[in-house]
């Protein structure tokens, strides 16, 4: 979380009135405090709004408000054959999304053109948000893209049909 905290006072230096909005609660508690305290050191406090826990309705509500969404996966091995569902859902909602090369992101977003997908550092992740959040049609097109390819690729009905053809595929022996 602290990664993310150092991106935003990045994007702020360029975007002022930017804001970011922490959605929902973590597993551990103290995640909160070492983010706000991260937030405190940087001096962005009044730029940050976090939610804690809300029903999912009310969470998206909030998701639907944002220009630009952000899903930094920390690089570790185990997390490599991971699907980024938030991904997923940002783009379903028709956001632009930043995301780093993660691989299923990088796949993601290089065949959807639903976002941006760059290493995990902070300047570069800073830049790109940064992009979005100063090119609004870019990212609206962007987000266009996204939800079109979730529609066609990775909605429920697209899945159950990949499953069903795999299925059939190997019930005719054609593995």
């Amino acid at each position: 979380m602290d990664f993310l905290i150092r991106i935003f006072a990045r994007v702020l230096k360029n975007v002022p009135d930017a804001k970011l909005y922490l959605v929902g609660a973590g597993d551990d508690p103290s995640d909160e405090k070492l983010f706000l305290d991260e937030a405190k050191r940087l001096e962005i406090t009044n730029s940050i709004i976090m939610t804690g826990f809300l029903p999912m309705a009310e969470a998206w509500e909030y998701v639907r408000q944002v220009d630009v969404c952000v899903s930094p996966f920390y690089p570790t091995f185990i997390l490599n054959s991971t699907s980024p569902t938030k991904l997923i859902e940002y783009m379903a909602m028709g956001k632009a999304v930043v995301a780093n090369d993660h691989p299923e992101q990088c796949l993601v977003i290089q065949e959807s053109g639903g976002g941006i997908c760059v290493p995990y550092d902070e300047q570069v992740f800073a830049d790109a948000i940064i992009d979005l959040l100063l090119n609004t049609q870019k990212a609206r097109e962007m987000g266009k893209r996204g939800r079109k390819y979730v529609e066609k690729n990775r909605s429920y009905k697209a899945i159950a049909d990949m499953v069903d053809l795999k299925y059939q595929t190997i019930l005719a022996g054609k593995t």
